[in-house]
């Protein structure tokens, strides 16, 4: 008998539509080329459609720390940490 490890109660699996796991992909590659303002453009409306998707945060983190906003870079980040306790990615 194996043991299966529960999920908090009230979470849920989480998944992301391939049209936007694609558009956050894009948007990494843009990172990677320190075109972080034309990432931004992307992952804003991500995560405004998909709040609770710490891809899209991290990447929109990572924009923001290299911009210079602290204040979005920590928000972003906060909120990271908020919702990781709950959040089961799937593979």
């Amino acid at each position: 008998m194996s043991k299966r490890k529960s999920r908090p109660r009230g979470s849920r699996t989480h998944t992301l539509p391939q049209n936007a796991r694609n558009r956050v992909d894009e948007a990494d590659a843009l990172i990677e080329k320190k075109r972080y303002a034309e990432a931004l453009e992307i992952l804003n409306p991500l995560a405004a459609k998909y709040p609770d998707r710490p891809e899209i945060l991290i990447s929109q983190a990572m924009c923001y720390l290299y911009l210079g906003e602290r204040r979005e870079c920590l928000r972003a980040s906060l909120k990271v940490l908020d919702i990781g306790e709950n959040y089961d990615q799937e593979a």
